[in-house]
C-alpha cells in the first residue's frame, strides 16, 4: 500500500467517524431531566399506641390491584372513647420479589410528600388526626401524628389514609400525586 493509498484510507474512516458521532441526538437543555421516581408503597401498617400506656396496636391493609397473589388485608384500628393515642406509619412495597420496607425513602423524600386523614362514617367527628410530624421545611409531613377519640359509646367508621406525592411542587398547592390511598375500618368502644 502506498503512503497516498494509507492516507486517502484514513481519511474516509476519520470522515465516516466524523459522520457517526455528528448525527448524535443533542439534548434539549430546556427540557428537565426526568426524575427516578421511588414505587408507591402497596401496603400500609398503623401502629396506636395509647398514651401512657406501653401496649400497641397495628393495622395493616394491602392494595391488592398492584400485589398479585396475595389477598387483600384490611385490619380494623380498634380504639377507645375517650382516649389518646399517639401514631406512626410503616409503609411496604410488596409488589417486589422480597417485600421492600419503603419507610426510610419516604422519610428521605419527606419534603414532597404528605400524609392525609380523613374520618369516614361514624368515625367522622369522633376520631381528629393531629399534630403531625414536619418535613425539613417546616411542612406537614404525616408520619407520626395524634389521634384523639370523642364522645361516647361504640361505632364504626373508617379513617382513610392518602399519601400524597408533590413532586416538587408546594404541598399548599393541588398538584399531586396519590402514591398511596387506602381506607382501614375503625371500631370505637
Amino acid at each position: 500500500m502506498t503512503l497516498s493509498a494509507f492516507f486517502r484510507s484514513m481519511f474516509v474512516i476519520g470522515a465516516f467517524a466524523l459522520i457517526l458521532t455528528g448525527c448524535k441526538k443533542e439534548e434539549d437543555p430546556t427540557a428537565p431531566p426526568v426524575e427516578d421516581e421511588h414505587a408507591p408503597p402497596t401496603t400500609l401498617v398503623v401502629v396506636l399506641k395509647e398514651v401512657g400506656k406501653t401496649d400497641s396496636t397495628k393495622s395493616l391493609v394491602r392494595d391488592t390491584t398492584v400485589v398479585k397473589g396475595k389477598v387483600r388485608i384490611e385490619d380494623t384500628l380498634k380504639v377507645v372513647s375517650g382516649k389518646s393515642y399517639t401514631g406512626y406509619i410503616i409503609l411496604y412495597d410488596e409488589s417486589q420479589t422480597t417485600v421492600f420496607n419503603a419507610t426510610q425513602e419516604i422519610i428521605d423524600d419527606q419534603d414532597n410528600h404528605l400524609f392525609v386523614f380523613t374520618a369516614l362514617g361514624g368515625a367522622s367527628g369522633r376520631l381528629t388526626v393531629s399534630n403531625l410530624n414536619k418535613d425539613t421545611k417546616g411542612f406537614d409531613f404525616g408520619l407520626t401524628f395524634n389521634v384523639v377519640v370523642t364522645g361516647a359509646g361504640a361505632a364504626t367508621g373508617d379513617l382513610q389514609i392518602k399519601l400524597r406525592h408533590y413532586g416538587g411542587n408546594p404541598k399548599s398547592g393541588n398538584v399531586y400525586d396519590t402514591d398511596i390511598d387506602q381506607t382501614f375500618p375503625v371500631k370505637i368502644q
